[in-house]
């Protein structure tokens, strides 16, 4: 292997220098450290801008449904738990969203929580399961990945309900009162990276 040591490379005309030709490996030794004082480009996507979190503890209950039938669930629907709000860094970086959480019903319904950004009616996601008998405690969870479109503050809204009559449901609890401390609650996550 042949070494050639130098202080600078520089191109021989204008501003361009090229590293290699189409095809070749060039290879960064371990230990060896690369400083970036300029804008670095075309390297791909996939980096972390930011982790957005929130955790709702709060034992809480509602009646309002959420129909399980072949329509968009609206902001009318169920009842809000989590509201997170994230300004993204690039409007060409992408949100993704990780949802899970808990949801106890007094009969046997459909369950579901459901996604929702600003004031828009129509839900953009949802996770939803079959609560097989009454007082039966459910874990379900989504997830969803959109274009952030901005670089403004935008807030994201769960709700939660189940599909028809007017049953009671709760969330981090029983029937009666919640349970665990807080730690058995739900999580709305929000991770904005480049594409």
């Amino acid at each position: 292997m042949s070494e050639i040591k130098v202080d600078k490379i520089s191109p021989q005309s204008g501003t361009a220098l090229a590293v290699g030709d189409s095809g070749d490996t060039i290879t960064i030794p371990s230990g060896a450290t690369i400083t970036n004082s300029g804008t670095a480009t075309g390297f791909g996507g996939g980096k972390v801008a930011q982790i957005v979190t929130e955790v709702h503890t709060t034992y809480s209950t509602g009646s309002t449904n959420i129909p399980a039938d072949d329509t968009i669930p609206t902001s009318s629907e169920g009842s809000e738990i989590i509201t997170k709000a994230i300004i993204p860094t690039s409007a060409t970086n992408r949100l993704l969203f990780i949802f899970e959480g808990n949801l106890q019903n007094s009969s046997t319904q459909n369950i579901a929580f459901t996604l929702f950004q600003d004031s828009g009616s129509a839900a953009i996601a949802m996770g939803w399961s079959m609560c097989h008998m009454g007082n039966h405690q459910n874990h379900l969870g989504f997830t969803h990945d959109m274009v952030a479109g901005t670089t403004s503050s935008t807030t994201f809204k769960i709700r939660m309900g189940t599909s028809s009559g007017s049953p009671a449901y709760r969330t981090n609890g029983s029937s009666s009162a919640r349970r665990f401390g807080g730690i058995s609650a739900n999580r709305l996550t929000i991770i904005e990276y480049t594409p």
